[in-house]
């Protein structure tokens, strides 16, 4: 039985990510093998850093 709040959760921030936890990792945006899931946010500061 699913919990309620069965979304994913930023692995830096915290905050729900939008994706469902047995949602298969191929359909998500953002997710970083071997760390986790990222919203949206977190992701572009880490990868589309302002020069």
């Amino acid at each position: 039985m699913l919990e309620k709040d069965d979304k994913e959760y930023c692995i830096i921030c915290g905050r729900k990510t939008g994706y469902r936890r047995f949602q298969p990792i191929d359909s998500r945006q953002y997710y970083i093998y071997g760390a986790g899931q990222l919203c949206q946010e977190c992701y572009q500061q880490i990868y589309y850093k302002s020069k």
